[in-house]
């Protein structure tokens, strides 16, 4: 038995030492100094919009807002979606999740809510803000994913009120 062992592991090695030299011979050479683009950190989706790979349970997040511009001119309207991924639901209206947003103007400690509405063809949240018109000042829009409807199966999920934050910047033109 002793001598089969010492066999199959010497075999073993053998191989693992061919692998190796094949794999060496067959790898192409890379500059250095290229820049490589980090891998994704994207959760690839299920068909039914669930993510794959969380180890932990009772959990979501905003994953995607979409639309939003880099910069707006003064009272231009701001149009953008938000999305969100959970570790058990769909998240959507029908789960009782929601979307709440508003332009901030941190430096007055002044918010304006912006106007939320389901979109049921793309499965996100149409936030709809108007530009403010004082392109000297600060401002931030925030968005919040939240659990907003009691006994819906976010509620029971997560909790009624559960939320998730998110704070991006907004600059005026």
């Amino acid at each position: 038995m002793k001598k089969l062992s010492t066999t199959f592991f010497a075999l073993l090695f053998v191989a693992a030492i061919y692998s190796s030299a094949n794999a060496a011979s067959t790898v192409p050479m890379v500059d250095a100094t290229a820049q490589v683009p980090p891998p994704p950190l994207a959760v690839p989706a299920t068909i039914d919009n669930r993510p794959q790979g969380w180890n932990s349970s009772e959990r979501f997040e905003i994953s995607d807002v979409y639309g939003l511009q880099e910069a707006y001119n003064a009272e231009e309207p701001i149009v953008f979606y938000v999305e969100g991924k959970s570790d058990k639901l769909n998240v959507e209206k029908e789960n009782g999740f929601y979307v709440a947003a508003s332009l901030d103007i941190p430096s007055e400690n002044t918010t304006i809510i912006g106007n939320v509405a389901y979109d049921s063809v793309r499965h996100a949240w149409q936030v709809n803000l108007t530009a403010p018109k004082d392109n000297t000042k600060q401002y931030e829009i925030s968005v919040h994913l939240l659990c907003g409807v009691n006994d819906s199966p976010c509620a029971t999920s997560y909790g009624a009120g559960a939320k998730i934050d998110k704070i991006l910047p907004l600059q005026i033109r």
